[in-house]
């Protein structure tokens, strides 16, 4: 990375994520005296915080050292980007800088194959299993994600409603012993893995409902998804979650580890059919599309390139 930012007089560097993240901004850091002998101009550093690793990831020791290189990172760093206003606050309380520093650009995704989707009736058939509700789960089977916390609704929604189904998109570490819990509870007629799916926009709005269980989040692709197919959303108050859930549609947020609580939720968007409106469907479509996201990089690139005369 080095060789490649000392190769040409690039203007930006725009580094995203933890690893990548923190790779991209020691690279341009040690490039620096070799741009300078070389006339070239400096680099200006941008870095956008998809979500954080500073709670819930690692032990003590190991999370106050990654704090510290953030911090000093972030003294290095010329524009910090992050998804949501909640994320905002969070991380610049953890990495101890103002605020006004984070400037927020919400993800851009192509969201229109969903708003265009329609309710399948394909999970009977391909899973062999005789439900007339499916609620779904997608994500990396780790333990940030908390995916036994899907299992703790499955367990008490099959007492109350054997026709729910769940389906559980995504793999990881985690994925044997949920296998292995699934077993333990005796779910295995009503919880079905998947592991990862290369069209959701085929599934997730055959849900029911979409449920997130993580105990700490950025803002989750999935959510977005399920809210521009019209499915409801149940998860948990955490990350930037909060901040994309529409008012007045069916959705909720609950505290992590307090899965059980939420069934009476889930039974009465089931029953009554609950879907997230049109409207709501089209301005999510609209407010994360990839479109959107080009003109608000656009324009903090021009910003930063050409301070005194931004075109």
């Amino acid at each position: 990375m080095v060789k490649l930012l000392t190769s040409e007089p690039y203007d930006i560097l725009h580094t995203h994520t933890a690893k990548a993240g923190l790779l991209g901004r020691l690279a341009a850091l040690i490039a620096k005296s070799k741009r300078l002998k070389k006339g070239f101009p400096r680099l200006k550093v941008i870095h956008t915080y998809h979500g954080h690793v500073f709670r819930g990831y690692f032990g003590p020791l190991m999370t106050k050292l990654i704090l510290s290189v953030e911090r000093w990172l972030s003294r290095h760093t010329d524009h910090l980007i992050t998804l949501s206003p909640t994320l905002a606050q969070e991380i610049s309380t953890y990495l101890n800088t103002r605020q006004d520093r984070m400037e927020i650009v919400p993800l851009g995704l192509h969201l229109l194959p969903y708003v265009a989707s329609d309710l399948s009736t394909e999970f009977n058939q391909r899973f062999k299993a005789d439900k007339t509700h499916w609620i779904g789960w997608v994500g990396r089977m780790t333990q940030i994600k908390n995916p036994k916390g899907l299992l703790k609704i499955a367990s008490h929604m099959k007492k109350l409603n054997p026709m729910v189904g769940f389906v559980m998109v995504g793999d990881g570490p985690l994925r044997t012993e949920v296998q292995r819990k699934i077993q333990e509870l005796n779910l295995e007629d009503c919880v079905f893995l998947t592991g990862w799916e290369k069209d959701m926009s085929n599934m997730i709005p055959s849900f029911g409902a979409l449920i997130n269980t993580s105990f700490n989040e950025g803002t989750p692709v999935a959510i977005l998804e399920a809210l521009a197919s019209g499915t409801p959303v149940l998860c948990t108050d955490v990350g930037g979650s909060h901040d994309i859930l529409p008012k007045g549609e069916p959705v909720a947020v609950y505290r992590a580890g307090e899965e059980e609580n939420q069934i009476q939720i889930l039974l009465k968007w089931l029953n009554e059919k609950n879907r997230v409106s049109t409207s709501a469907r089209n301005h999510i479509a609209n407010h994360y599309s990839v479109e959107r996201l080009a003109a608000d990089l656009s324009t903090i690139y021009a910003t930063i390139s050409y301070p005194e005369d931004s075109p």
